[in-house]
């Protein structure tokens, strides 16, 4: 008995030393070592992406500009992987950007322009807690109130506000992804953290193609 005993007790020991705890920061750098508050890492894909069974991965308080895959990661069920929140309610997943400056659009009663570069997926109205549609061409957003259409080649973001007045601010997504997207993983923990923004520019009429998630 007393020879199991110090068995389990090593066995228990040896794994414990093995776990260990990495840091992510929105004042962090993903060249860090990421181990300590101090030497965090800057993105919660690069903590994420060389965590072991047993690893726990800590988020100090901020918004994450990001979507973040992860893939075929497990831990088991007596040393499961943690992704948390150093305190719960801190940590903010976003996929989307704060857009303002719009201006209207000459011959286009109601659309209103913007200078944008990125891809625009979906595009949201703080204010009213709406979110507009996308619009298949340029020429469409003019008879469809709120709609959206990026038009690529001059880097361009249309908006047909619902009551054809200036928008104001509209938060704009740009991340074709979930916050956290989980796949072929297991005993995995998600804890503490809270997500918004995520959206698709799918024009199919397919029911849920622009559905994104925070998970």
């Amino acid at each position: 008995m007393k020879t199991l005993a110090l068995s389990l007790l090593a066995l228990t020991f040896t794994a414990t030393t093995h776990a260990a705890e990495f840091f992510v920061s929105p004042r962090g750098s993903d060249a860090a070592a990421g181990n300590s508050a101090a030497t965090a890492f800057a993105t919660i894909a690069k903590g994420v992406s060389i965590l072991k069974a047993g690893d726990t991965l800590t988020i100090l308080p901020g918004e994450y500009l990001e979507s973040v895959e992860v893939r075929k990661l497990a831990g088991t069920k007596d040393a499961p992987i943690t992704i948390r929140a150093q305190r719960a309610g801190t940590v903010l997943l976003r996929g989307d950007v704060e857009v303002v400056g719009w201006e209207a659009v000459t011959g286009l009663d109601g659309v209103f322009a913007v200078k944008f570069e990125k891809t625009a997926q979906g595009v949201a109205d703080p204010r009213t807690l709406t979110h507009y549609e996308p619009a298949a061409t340029a020429t469409e957003i003019g008879t469809k109130p709120g709609s959206f259409f990026h038009e690529a080649k001059t880097s361009r973001l249309l908006v047909r506000t619902p009551d054809a007045r200036p928008p104001g601010v509209l938060m704009v997504s740009i991340t074709n992804g979930n916050g956290i997207a989980l796949d072929g993983c297991a005993h995995i923990t998600i804890e503490g953290l809270a997500f918004t923004g995520y959206q698709h520019a799918d024009t199919s009429v397919l029911l849920g193609s622009r559905t994104r998630w925070g998970v």
